[in-house]
């Protein structure tokens, strides 16, 4: 393999690392030979399981629970993984939250919760991630949104606070790029995870066929490999991008209301 495309020996922090899309990208990271990962969310247990498949891969996990929303946390995780592994060269932003309500239904404090999550939280795992990133000369944030930014009436709240990340996202990569910190987002479809399957009904043998092109259904490892790229050399000319996987040019969040 090309070695620019390698992220072996690099140390990597990934918020909502308990399950989904989270969770396949620590484990892939493991496999091609990080030399530690870090996940983090509220739920403890998920984490050890997390870690447990990290270590399966053949890499070295940390499992540290924590809200991303507390900012004196989101530090100590990040001290905690350099002094565990003495650096840390890329941070992955997926932690998040969503519910369906029609916005008329929607209360200010529901909006403003998600918004804090998706988004304030995610603000402060870049600027976490960049203080260290400046003084030790470069690194690598990834950022998650979706492609719920395309119109998502069911969570109209979701789908403004993952706009706000891939506007944040770009800004943030012209503030740094100076400082040789890249920052760029992944814009995630369909994707076949544990959220999908219980909100949505989508059966996990969906991701073998792709025939209903209205909505495609991808593999959290497509997404994962997205985020080992970002994270290699190979990469190291793109900054500042929203690189979309939904299997298909079409929209396909149109018929949300009929599923």
């Amino acid at each position: 393999m090309n070695k620019r495309f390698s992220v072996e020996d690099n140390v990597v922090l990934v918020t909502g690392g308990n399950r989904g899309i989270g969770r396949t990208i620590a484990t892939e990271f493991a496999k091609a030979g990080a030399r530690g990962v870090t996940v983090t969310s509220r739920t403890e247990e998920e984490l050890e399981e997390t870690v447990s498949l990290i270590k399966e891969a053949g890499g070295d996990g940390l499992a540290m629970a924590g809200d991303v929303r507390d900012s004196d946390r989101l530090k100590e995780i990040r001290d905690a993984t350099i002094e565990e592994w003495g650096k840390l060269g890329v941070v992955v932003n997926n932690a998040a939250g969503s519910f369906g309500s029609p916005p008329e239904e929607l209360s200010k404090n529901a909006f403003r919760t998600i918004v804090d999550i998706n988004l304030n939280a995610l603000f402060d795992g870049c600027r976490l991630a960049a203080d260290h990133f400046i003084e030790e000369d470069g690194g690598t944030i990834i950022n998650v949104s979706s492609v719920a930014v395309e119109g998502y009436p069911l969570a109209v709240h979701y789908a403004a606070s993952k706009a706000g990340v891939e506007s944040l996202t770009r800004s943030l990569a012209m503030a740094w790029e100076d400082e040789n910190v890249r920052v760029n987002c992944i814009r995630p479809g369909w994707v076949n995870t544990p959220g999908i399957r219980q909100q949505y009904g989508v059966e996990a043998s969906d991701t073998s066929d792709r025939s209903d092109t209205s909505r495609p259904v991808g593999k959290p490892e497509e997404i994962a490999d997205i985020a080992l790229f970002l994270a290699s050399e190979a990469s190291s000319y793109i900054n500042g991008e929203v690189i979309t996987a939904q299997g298909t040019p079409q929209e396909h969040l149109q018929n949300l209301e009929n599923v």
